[in-house]
């Protein structure tokens, strides 16, 4: 500042230098004291804002860790679920094999192979809800020469079922069923419960 009035005092005079100063200097105080009163006041304003803006960060940053956490249990909950459903359906079907044996095994000794049902009831059965009737007695009536008609009108007359198949084929559907049943049930039963399934709270 005093290299500054030093040469305009020896260009321009020390009146001029003085006058000069004498604008200059308020001047120049009143733009540093706005400058430094506008930086406090945008410091200032902003502190809020900024303070603001962590809280949100912070909220968020929560938010995420408590939905992770949410989808850790979620996911642990369901496969122990999965993982007590399939040893329990295991342990169905071991069980329905284990009956289907023994019963086959007792209705083979409590029958005598006697005929059940003869070719005629056969066509009827073949082709009922969920029945098909292997073997002659499902072909259509034979067409053509009388030793192929014959032949043909031959085996179907053999074809029969006896107590004991039938016995067995009742056992046969029932464990079917059972089994149907069994993994039905497990898919029914494997509703795994999420934080988003439970009533939100206020």
């Amino acid at each position: 500042m005093l290299t500054l009035f030093n040469w305009i005092a020896v260009r321009l005079g020390f009146q001029a230098a003085y006058r000069a100063f004498a604008y200059l200097v308020p001047l120049l105080a009143l733009a540093a004291g706005t400058g430094a009163g506008a930086w406090a006041g945008y410091t200032l304003g902003r502190a809020p804002l900024q303070v603001e803006l962590a809280t949100h960060k912070a909220a968020v940053a929560e938010s995420h860790k408590l939905a992770a956490m949410a989808a850790a249990r979620d996911l642990q909950a369901a496969q122990a679920l999965g993982d007590a459903l399939t040893a329990r359906l295991h342990e169905a079907l071991r069980s329905t094999d284990q009956l289907e044996r023994e019963r086959n095994d007792a209705i083979r000794k409590a029958t005598t192979g006697r005929t059940c049902f003869d070719s005629r009831a056969l066509r009827v059965l073949d082709g009922a809800p969920g029945v098909r009737v292997d073997g002659p007695a499902r072909l259509p009536a034979p067409t053509g020469s009388a030793a192929g008609a014959h032949a043909a009108a031959a085996a179907a007359a053999e074809q029969h079922s006896t107590d004991t198949e039938v016995g067995q084929w009742i056992v046969t559907a029932g464990a079917r069923y059972e089994q149907c049943r069994a993994r039905l049930d497990a898919l029914i039963d494997w509703k795994p419960t999420t934080s988003q399934q439970q009533e939100p709270t206020p």
